[in-house]
């Protein structure tokens, strides 16, 4: 129903002159219908089959990859870099310090 802002009017009828919607829940029903139905018929072609596949195999390589050597180098790697980025963000800040002590700042 949200495909656009009349979609409304699909499911029931609008009298102009008085102003009055009546809805019918079947039309809205219908639509639900179909959609189920043309899902039932997908799930059981090979198309969705390799697709749900794809996606679990997907899915452990990526949970496979977590626990993997190449993710603890990573890590690692990370780690080295962020303590030696903030060492030297300490050193920056502290000579900013002696800098504005020694003109008074």
């Amino acid at each position: 129903m949200n495909e656009s802002r009349d979609a409304w009017k699909k499911y029931g009828s609008f009298d102009n002159n008085s102003c009055n919607f009546e809805f019918f829940p079947e039309h809205f029903m219908k639509l639900l219908q179909y959609k189920l139905q043309f899902q039932e018929m997908m799930i059981h072609t090979q198309l969705f089959i390799g697709y749900i596949e794809e996606k679990k195999e997907e899915s452990m390589r990526v949970k496979d990859s977590k626990n993997g050597t190449e993710a603890m180098f990573i890590a690692t790697w990370l780690q080295y870099r962020w303590m030696k980025w903030k060492e030297s963000e300490n050193r920056v800040k502290h000579v900013m310090n002696i800098e504005s002590l020694q003109l008074g700042i």
